[in-house]
This record gives C-alpha cells, sequence and structure tokens, in this order.
C-alpha cells in the first residue's frame, strides 16, 4: 500500500509540472505571435519609418477615383496610410482608421490610403476606406507609392507636409500627433 501512494504522489507531482511547464509555453508563444503581428519583429533587422524632415520619394499613382496622385500633389498635411489584404493586424485596425479619418481635420481630399494585395481579397477594405480616403490599390512588389515612402511593415502610418515631408509617422495610429484628429 505505501508504494502505491508513493507512485500517486510522484504522478500528481509531475502532473502539476507538467502543467506549469505547459503554461509557460503557452504564455510565451503568445507573446511571440503578439510581437511578430505588431511588427515588433520580423525575423530580420528591425523595422523603420522616414524620419520626420524627410521628403518621400517620387510617385505618380491613380486613385481608384482615377485621379491622379503624386508627391507634388498632396495636399498641405496628409494622412497617409499603408495596409495589406494579407495582414490580419491591418484588418483588425481598419474599423479605428476609418472612425479615425472620419475626424481626421483635412477631410477625404487629405487623407490617402494604400491598400496591397490582390484586388478580390482587399475588395472589402477598399470599400471600406473609400468614403473618408483617397484609396491607391497595388500588387506586392508593384508599388510605386509603397517604395516612395519605403514602407517595411503594415500596417503604417504618416503625416506629410510641404508636398511629402514626413511630419510623423508610426507603425500604430495612436502614435501620431493627436493635434491632427479633429476629436
Amino acid at each position: 500500500m505505501p508504494l502505491i501512494i508513493a507512485a500517486l504522489l510522484l504522478i500528481g507531482v509531475l502532473s502539476v509540472l507538467n502543467l506549469l511547464l505547459t503554461y509557460g509555453v503557452i504564455r510565451r508563444l503568445r507573446r511571440h505571435a503578439t510581437l511578430i503581428e505588431g511588427g515588433a519583429m520580423s525575423g530580420g533587422p528591425p523595422m523603420t519609418m522616414l524620419e520626420p524632415g524627410t521628403t518621400v520619394g517620387d510617385f505618380a499613382v491613380l486613385t481608384t477615383d482615377g485621379v491622379p496622385l503624386t508627391r507634388e500633389t498632396l495636399p498641405g498635411r496628409t494622412l497617409v496610410a499603408f495596409f495589406s489584404s494579407s495582414c490580419r493586424p491591418c484588418r483588425d485596425k481598419l474599423p479605428a482608421f476609418v472612425e479615425q479619418a472620419h475626424g481626421y481635420s483635412g477631410g477625404r481630399d487629405a487623407t490617402v490610403c494604400v491598400v496591397i494585395g490582390d484586388t478580390a481579397e482587399s475588395a472589402d477594405m477598399v470599400a471600406a476606406l473609400e468614403p473618408v480616403a483617397h484609396v491607391v490599390t497595388g500588387e506586392h512588389g508593384d508599388d510605386e507609392i509603397s517604395r516612395a515612402f519605403q514602407v517595411q511593415g503594415y500596417p503604417s502610418y504618416y503625416l506629410t507636409r510641404d508636398k511629402g515631408v514626413v511630419e510623423a509617422g508610426a507603425f500604430d495610429l495612436a502614435a501620431l500627433p493627436r493635434g491632427a484628429f479633429g476629436r
């Protein structure tokens, strides 16, 4: 009988230890997944954005409305956002962006959104953004405006002034200056 009790006690202790180790692994995996989705880790060098005061590169694109858009035609202060149809954080953050864009001080004419990805996959994103912004679409690797802004991760947000001079840039909309939004 004492042998059975000792065996059951050993099995119980091992089970509790296994449960604690499993819990620790799950916590670490969740943290790792959050860092990757949030853009903090990509397996390569850290992602960077254009510094304030930098002028974005030249580009010439058409919006979904057929309006030509270049660096020189950007209005004074412009909110520029980059999304990818295959990016889960982009899809998660899109409703908050649309809500904030409604209150953007420059309105629709001073808001540009770039949606990268397959046309069919990005149709819902484009439809959500068109009421609040001029929308530019493009395929991965074939997008002139993303290259001009040197976009390294999605979503990315920029405030520009004076025909493409970067005022601020962030991977999180909340990190942009609050004065840009009418709320």
